[in-house]
């Protein structure tokens, strides 16, 4: 009679459980996790899993990140500002990287700038 192969856990060799194939299946091809991307002109409320393109040219824009949380901890928002010639304001009811907003220039100096932050569960850090 064979001997049962034990899970595998980050100590010993083993075979995959159901739950960890589930969560590498759930992993896109290519590795890490894809992002949608919107395109907004106006105010918005921005969350986890998206790649917002920011066009200012109608006036300044406020992205408004999620609050962070335990359920979106490690997860990343993209913001890349596309054209216009005012300001993105990027803020949150908590830290980024320290700071209340974060703010991408308007007129040249401004344009193709991006922003990516990632959630500590509790405050927003710049990467």
């Amino acid at each position: 009679m064979l001997d049962a192969i034990p899970d595998a856990t980050p100590t010993s060799d083993g075979i995959m459980s159901a739950s960890d194939k589930a969560k590498l299946d759930g992993i896109p091809s290519g590795g890490g996790s894809a992002l949608t991307v919107v395109d907004r002109s106006t105010d918005f409320n921005a969350s986890v899993g998206n790649h917002y393109r920011v066009d200012t040219s109608g006036g300044n824009v406020t992205a408004t990140l999620e609050t962070p949380s335990s359920a979106n901890q490690g997860q990343l928002i993209e913001l890349k500002k596309i054209v216009g010639a005012n300001n993105m304001i990027v803020s949150s009811s908590a830290l980024i990287d320290g700071a209340a907003s974060v703010t991408i220039a308007g007129g040249s100096t401004g344009a193709f700038q991006s922003l990516s932050v990632r959630s500590t569960g509790t405050t927003w850090d710049i990467v």
